[in-house]
C-alpha cells in the first residue's frame, strides 16, 4: 500500500498521522494529550481531529479515565502504519524492480557468504492488474530457507561470525536480515512480504522464480509446488464508537485570556520537537475542555500543580486555545 506524498488525513499530513499511529502500536493505547503532542495539535481542534480519525477507522475510542480520553489503533490505522508514503510508480518501473528482485535472488543463492537461500519469489497486488499503468508499489512475496552446508563448512556460523561485534540476539538474526537487505537495496518501491503469510491471507499471487537448494539450480516456476492460497478470513470492520466525551462533541470554551502576558507562560517546555506544548500543559487543557473545574484538575495531578495558582493554570489553558 502506497499513499501519495503530501496526502492529508483529517487535516494532518499522512506522514505525521502514520508516525502517530505507529507510536500507539508500540504501547497499545494512547491518551488524547499524548496524541496531541505527536500530531502538533491542541484543543479543541485536537479532539475533533481524533474523532474524525475514528470515523475513518484509523483510531478506535477506548475509554475515559483520569480525566482523559484513550484511543487504540483501528483497522485503517494498521494499514496506514505499514503503508509507504510516496508517489506511484509506472508499470515499466515495476518491471525493472521485478527484474532487480529476481537478480537479487540469484545473487544471494550464488554467494556462499549468505547462510540463507531464496527458494521462491512471487508477485501479488496491483502488479497483477495488467491494465493498470500506475501502481502503488511492487508487492513481492519471498520464501527463504537455510542453505545446505558445503563439506566441512557451517554457513550459518560463518555468517554470524561476521557480526561478532554485535549482541547475541543481533547475531542470531543478522544473517536473515542480511538477505532481506539485499532485496530492499533493489529500490524503495519494492514491498517485501513472506510468501507463506500472503498465501494464508488468501492473496492471489504469481510465481516468478524458484530454486532447488539441494540440487543448486533454478526451476521452472510453473512446474513447482507453491503454497496453496487459503480462503481469506472475513474480518469484521471496527465499530465506529462515537465517544460521548465533551471534548469531542461539545468542548468547553477557553477561560478568559490573561491580561498579564507572562501569566500564560507554559507550565513546562515541550517534551519533544514539534510538539505544541508539554504533556502536562496538554493534559491540563484537555481536562478543562472536558468540563472539569480547576480544583478537580488539581486532584488528577496530585501535588504536581501546587507550584501554580488557579489563575496561572487558566491563563496557560487560554493560551493553548490559540496554538492551532
Amino acid at each position: 500500500m502506497r499513499i501519495p506524498r503530501n496526502s492529508v488525513i483529517a487535516g494532518v499530513t499522512a506522514s505525521r498521522v502514520k508516525k502517530t499511529i505507529q507510536s500507539i502500536g508500540e504501547q497499545r493505547a494512547a491518551s488524547t494529550p499524548e496524541l496531541g503532542s505527536r500530531l502538533g495539535l491542541t484543543e479543541p481542534k485536537l479532539s475533533r481531529t481524533l474523532l474524525d480519525l475514528a470515523r475513518q477507522r484509523f483510531l478506535v475510542y477506548s475509554v475515559h479515565s483520569q480525566g482523559q480520553d484513550w484511543w487504540t489503533v483501528g483497522q485503517g490505522g494498521l494499514r496506514l502504519a505499514s503503508a509507504r508514503i510516496g508517489n506511484p510508480i509506472t508499470r515499466a518501473q515495476a518491471d525493472r524492480l521485478l527484474e532487480g528482485a529476481v537478480g537479487a535472488a540469484r545473487a544471494i543463492n550464488a554467494d556462499d557468504r549468505h547462510a540463507y537461500l531464496v527458494e521462491r519469489l512471487a508477485v501479488f497486488g496491483s502488479y497483477l492488474q495488467r491494465d493498470a499503468d500506475e501502481l502503488g508499489d511492487l508487492d513481492v512475496a519471498v520464501s527463504i530457507t537455510p542453505k545446505p552446508n558445503p563439506p566441512g563448512r557451517s554457513l550459518m556460523r560463518e555468517a554470524k561470525d561476521r557480526f561478532s561485534a554485535r549482541s547475541w540476539s543481533e547475531r542470531v538474526y543478522a544473517p536473515y536480515r542480511e538477505v532481506l537487505q539485499s532485496f530492499r537495496a533493489v529500490g524503495q518501491s519494492l514491498s517485501l512480504h513472506a510468501l507463506e503469510e500472503i498465501a494464508a491471507l488468501g492473496c492471489t499471487y504469481e510465481g516468478v522464480y524458484a530454486y532447488d537448494g539441494e540440487a543448486g539450480r533454478e526451476l521452472d516456476p510453473a512446474a513447482v509446488a507453491w503454497p496453496d492460497e487459503q480462503k481469506a478470513l472475513a474480518i469484521e470492520p471496527d465499530p465506529i464508537i462515537i465517544p460521548m466525551s465533551p471534548a469531542c462533541i461539545a468542548p468547553r470554551p477557553a477561560p478568559p485570556a490573561p491580561t498579564d502576558p507572562d501569566a500564560g507562560r507554559p507550565l513546562r517546555p515541550p517534551d519533544r520537537k514539534g510538539a505544541p506544548a508539554s504533556q502536562l500543559d496538554l493534559t491540563v487543557q484537555h481536562q478543562w475542555v472536558q468540563g472539569y473545574p480547576v480544583s478537580e484538575i488539581r486532584q488528577f495531578h496530585a501535588s504536581g500543580l501546587d507550584a501554580w495558582t488557579d489563575d496561572r493554570l487558566r491563563a496557560c489553558i487560554a493560551n493553548l486555545y490559540d496554538a492551532q
